[in-house]
């Protein structure tokens, strides 16, 4: 009787057996499944650096404007940087810092606001600031900033 039992479940070259095609064919599914899954997954990934700097240069902009448009008076110094006097005397400085944007307050501290930049520009206009940025990957960014006043210094 244990012969019998052995025997029975030998392999055999006799072909597939329905368990055996249920078997494979669970597997295949379960392998499409987990590609069809991870191919977008594979394309946001490619996506995501760009996306970063985007979102960096959302959240730079909006903490700009905040200062800018509660400032008293804006210069742009002979360094290219911009130099916020705020009301509580404060001097607010956004300045390239080897490969960042940084922001400085009384000249102290170092704030990274950008990174991976390649150049900084800030420019005047009549009621306003245009701020561009070229990261190293060659995008550009530009925004144009508007002020409540239109005194703006050139040093």
């Amino acid at each position: 009787m244990k012969k019998i039992f052995v025997n029975r479940w030998k392999l055999t070259d006799d072909g597939f057996t329905l368990l055996e095609m249920l078997l494979s064919l669970s597997i295949f599914i379960l392998i499409t499944m987990f590609i069809t899954i991870a191919l977008p997954l594979l394309k946001y990934y490619a996506n995501s650096e760009e996306i970063t700097f985007q979102m960096q240069w959302e959240i730079f902009l909006n903490q700009a404007k905040i200062e800018l448009r509660s400032s008293e008076r804006v210069l742009i110094n002979r360094k290219n940087q911009l130099e916020i006097y705020n009301k509580k005397g404060e001097i607010i400085t956004y300045e390239k810092y080897k490969d960042q944007l940084r922001r400085r307050v009384n000249q102290a501290g170092h704030e990274s606001l950008l990174y991976r930049v390649r150049s900084i520009k800030f420019d005047l206009f009549d009621k306003g600031v245009v701020i561009t940025a070229q990261y190293e990957q060659g995008k550009i960014y530009q925004a144009q900033i508007f002020l409540p006043f239109t005194i703006i210094e050139v040093a």
